[in-house]
């Protein structure tokens, strides 16, 4: 946590100076490093960075002059509402495995983006009507779409091999049959589609669901899920029954308060043959923490 905070908050600093004196001697791999100045870009030639977040106003030459781009695994443009284009991004950054574009208000088009070896990609509040392009993206496993407001989930394609998908519109739980070898799982919202969680996902293992009212998803009758054995959930309040029914299997489960002053249950999830631990947070106390096996229920923060 401390080095990420470092290899952030740096724009203050002489550039120079402050890579040789603080970043270049850290021992381990360097974290995502920001840069918010182009004063800062030149700084990093000699830190051969793999990861970097470039936010604010710059432009695909000043991007594209980060020191040693032929290395960067992983890039982030924020927060720039000039950036229109991305057909210089492929050649500049020909090792780039992870892509995340947040904020990048003129950008709604992706189609430069076909053909790479692209593995993870976030979009997140952008003018994006359709996406259609990822249907290109052979490499493309990971995906996180996130304040995409003019997005309508039915523009997103098919994606055979996409593994995790994280979104925060359940509409998207209609379509899940589109991705079906998805391992991992995470929606946000309270309203569910009746058909939900009804598609055959065989692999999936991982879920979360964030500031969801469990008693409504399972009013919406969706079948159970016992392949899933890792569930996470942030709940408005701490009825917690619903989740015995939709994952009978679940080996690891978490369970965090969405707001504060809620008090929580965990009776209801002793009946969990395959529960192995169990992480409660942010609750403002809880009980029936006495019918599980020792070491099952895991130190929790109540707030």
């Amino acid at each position: 946590m401390k080095s990420s905070k470092l290899c952030s908050d740096w724009d203050g600093f002489d550039p120079n100076e402050y890579v040789a004196q603080v970043l270049a001697p850290m021992p381990d791999e360097l974290p995502m490093i920001e840069v918010r100045d182009p004063r800062q870009i030149p700084a990093l030639h000699p830190l051969r960075a793999r990861q970097v977040l470039v936010s604010g106003a710059r432009t695909p030459q000043e991007i594209t002059n980060l020191p040693h781009a032929g290395h960067i695994t992983s890039l982030g443009i924020e927060l720039n509402p000039a950036l229109r284009r991305l057909d210089w991004l492929a050649g500049a950054f020909p090792s780039l495995e992870a892509l995340r574009l947040a904020g990048c208000t003129q950008l709604d088009k992706l189609d430069s983006l076909g053909g790479t070896a692209i593995t993870r990609l976030a979009l997140a509040d952008m003018p994006l009507h359709g996406l259609g392009a990822l249907s290109t993206m052979p490499a493309l496993r990971i995906l996180q779409l996130r304040a995409l407001d003019q997005l309508v989930p039915d523009r997103v394609p098919a994606l055979l091999e996409l593994t995790e998908l994280n979104v925060d519109n359940a509409d998207f739980l209609d379509l899940l049959d589109r991705w079906p070898a998805l391992t991992r799982l995470s929606v946000s919202g309270s309203t569910f589609p009746h058909r939900g969680l009804g598609a055959p996902l065989p692999l999936l293992r991982h879920i979360e669901l964030q500031g969801v009212d469990l008693t409504t998803l399972a009013a919406h009758r969706i079948p159970e899920l016992p392949q899933v054995s890792e569930v996470s959930v942030s709940i408005p309040r701490g009825e917690l029954a619903p989740l015995t029914v939709l994952f009978p299997q679940a080996r690891t489960v978490t369970v965090v308060a969405s707001r504060p002053g809620l008090n929580v249950d965990l009776a209801p999830l002793s009946s969990l043959s395959q529960l192995e631990s169990l992480t409660v947070r942010g609750f403002a106390s809880l009980s029936g923490d006495r019918g599980f096996a020792p070491g099952v229920v895991r130190p929790y923060r109540t707030l």
